[in-house]
């Protein structure tokens, strides 16, 4: 908590005693705020004598104690305006900086990736060739059928005989049910 006391003065030009106290976060920033109230504030004391001086502009506070706006000052406009196209030429240097970045960077993606394409198709141009020449001297390249399954696969188990489905009861007309719900044991 940081409390400013000014004393005024009794001589003229006389001034009224100032006091007031506020929160800051540290030292430095409330001696900076401590400063710029009580300049407002004897500035708002002194309104009639700042008029049409170079003090005019300085803020002071309504009778809520909210800071009013600054009057028109034109030097300090002047000085604002340069403040804000500095600004406004500063984003755009930033924002043209990084579209130059990125639009490299698609580029070199760009070149890498047509890079890779060549090379994938010389790759592809070179097995199609090999696959003809292996074709053409009466190589297999499909691999036959060694791994594939053929017909035998399906014939029927011939040491399977019927007296191993001899525990199920076999219906009328003469086919076996084969329930693969139920436990034989039971």
């Amino acid at each position: 908590m940081i409390t400013a006391d000014l004393k005024g003065s009794s001589e003229p030009p006389i001034s009224e005693r100032i006091l007031f106290s506020f929160k800051a976060y540290s030292w430095v920033d409330g001696l900076a705020h401590a400063l710029r109230e009580g300049l407002a504030r004897v500035c708002g004391q002194n309104i009639a004598a700042l008029q049409g001086s170079r003090f005019a502009h300085f803020a002071r506070h309504d009778t809520m104690g909210e800071p009013m706006a600054l009057s028109s000052h034109p030097v300090l406009k002047i000085h604002m305006a340069l403040a804000h196209h500095a600004d406004a030429i500063r984003l755009l240097a930033k924002d043209r900086r990084s579209l130059r970045l990125q639009r490299a960077k698609n580029v070199a993606t760009i070149t890498r990736l047509r890079e890779k394409i060549r090379t994938l198709e010389t790759t592809v141009r070179t097995q199609q060739d090999q696959i003809r020449e292996m074709e053409e001297d009466g190589e297999d390249i499909q691999g036959g059928d060694d791994f594939l399954s053929d017909d035998n696969d399906f014939e029927d188990d011939e040491f399977t005989d019927e007296e191993d489905y001899e525990f199920l009861e076999s219906a009328e007309d003469g086919i076996i049910p084969i329930d693969v719900d139920e436990d034989p044991e039971e």
